[in-house]
């Protein structure tokens, strides 16, 4: 680090601009504070690498650590609520400008006043958020929990994360992070309303995967149609509503005899009506089941821009509630009739409406965990943002020929980022080798769990323990 006129006036510079953001956190949480020090952070984050990787970086990391025990006796002492007073900005804006003067870079000082925070009050930070629905733009703050995975697994059998491997984030904290630079147009939502419905997640739990359809192509009708020359599809129904009802319903009460915590069916699995039956089980027969996942269906939903056609999944929660997720990345397949019924093989894309694209993100404290369909997941920026979020648990509900890149993609975001990763797949005969279920668990020991189509026929229930028996 260097101390000429063009490095100090750069430091000012960069002090200045930081304390405005301080004084601006009068009155607001802790969190947002740390969240002015992570951008800052972050903007100067090539600066900071250099410095702690360079000659004098004993004497930084020491002094850095000094003032960052300072900041965390002093919250901890005071055991301050997550509101910042007047008399904490005058203060923290004192030992940034006395640290930045020191290491003539305001960069470290930012860096060692975040971790003081953080150490203090992180394990406290989830509170600020509880009760909230947030929609999170670019570099917001989102809260973390750095032990989720050790308490549900254990230390000793976990596959260690990747940034475990490669060392800390000089931008984030071990219970507080930034959203990323670049959302890459997916709109990501936080939601802590239904945060007590997914509490069972954190304990030993069953899961289930029912699995109705051997056949899709012929168990299943849809409507098609041309518009603009594209050859599309909709409105994916079983021929047998009754019978598929039925077996939906049975694979329910199979679940329920097993006592199973959690149950995911398949893409395009149910229709409007029996979506409506599963409803009506749930709420009234559910003992053991604490969610359910209705695989998805069809539907046109009226709003202030006219009617849209979307691909919805419905997710039953205990206590009448219920949650959904829309579809945001259409599939394709190729058909063997003609819009007329001749037999022809002709290409269809999925006709439904993808805006907005959204990640709902179902939070329990700092723990997130969030519900897709089918290609949704298979989706670059979709495995972005799950790491990026530090996603514990995504469910998905498929229908594909081709459930092999679910399974390689599935252990890439479990080695990436610990995630847990449970799939149900619809997948005809022909596809012996393909995936019917599977669960990727961040575990050394324990290989993923995953049910081919040679192995099994549906209609048939699968289940699996979240947490194996031998590791607990």
């Amino acid at each position: 680090m260097g101390g000429g006129p063009k490095e100090q006036a750069k430091w000012e510079v960069q002090l200045g601009s930081l304390l405005d953001g301080i004084r601006a956190c009068e009155g607001k949480t802790v969190v947002e504070l740390a969240q002015v020090l992570l951008r800052a952070c972050r903007r100067g984050l090539a600066e900071l690498v250099a410095i702690l990787d360079g000659m004098d970086a004993p004497r930084v990391i020491s002094q850095m650590s000094e003032a960052t025990r300072e900041v965390a006796m002093e919250y901890d002492e005071k055991r301050r609520l997550e509101v910042v007073f007047a008399d904490d900005v005058a203060w923290l804006s004192k030992i940034l400008a006395r640290v930045s003067e020191q290491m003539a870079c305001t960069v470290v000082a930012a860096r060692a006043v975040a971790e003081g925070l953080d150490e203090a009050m992180g394990h406290r930070f989830a509170q600020c958020f509880r009760g909230r629905v947030l929609d999170i733009g670019e570099e917001e703050v989102f809260p973390v929990d750095p032990d989720e995975m050790t308490t549900l697994f254990g230390r000793s059998g976990l596959v260690p994360s990747n940034e475990s491997r490669s060392g800390k984030k000089l931008d984030a904290l071990n219970h507080l992070e930034l959203s990323p630079k670049d959302m890459r147009g997916i709109q990501v939502r936080m939601d802590w309303q239904l945060e007590d419905s997914f509490v069972f997640l954190k304990k030993k739990v069953r899961l289930g995967i029912g699995l109705p359809n051997a056949n899709p192509l012929e168990e299943l009708q849809w409507d098609r149609e041309t518009v603009e020359g594209k050859k599309l599809f909709f409105n994916v129904r079983p021929k047998d509503r009754a019978l598929q009802e039925k077996r939906v319903l049975d694979l329910l009460e199979e679940g329920e005899r097993e006592g199973l915590a959690l149950m995911v069916f398949p893409e395009l699995s149910l229709d409007a009506m029996g979506v409506d039956a599963v409803r009506g089980w749930f709420r009234s027969k559910a003992h053991h089941l604490r969610l359910v996942v209705a695989g998805s269906q069809h539907v046109s939903l009226s709003d202030n821009e006219g009617l849209k056609r979307r691909n919805r999944c419905v997710i039953f929660l205990r206590g009448g509630r219920e949650t959904v997720h829309f579809k945001f990345n259409p599939f394709s397949f190729v058909d063997d009739k003609d819009d007329d019924g001749r037999l022809v093989e002709v290409r269809r894309e999925e006709r439904i409406n993808v805006s907005p694209r959204m990640l709902t993100l179902q939070m329990s404290g700092a723990q997130a965990r969030t519900f897709l369909i089918c290609k949704d997941f298979l989706h670059d920026d979709t495995l972005r943002l799950l790491q990026d979020f530090r996603v514990g648990f995504v469910c998905v509900a498929a229908l594909s020929p081709n459930g092999l890149v679910f399974e390689k993609l599935s252990s890439a975001l479990t080695d990436l980022r610990q995630s847990c990763v449970l799939v149900a797949n619809t997948v005809g005969p022909s596809g012996a080798n393909e995936i019917l279920g599977l669960l990727s668990r961040p575990l050394r020991k324990v290989p993923t769990y995953v049910v081919r189509r040679k192995d099994a026929c549906p209609p048939v229930l699968l289940s699996v323990d979240l947490t194996p028996s031998d590791i607990c």
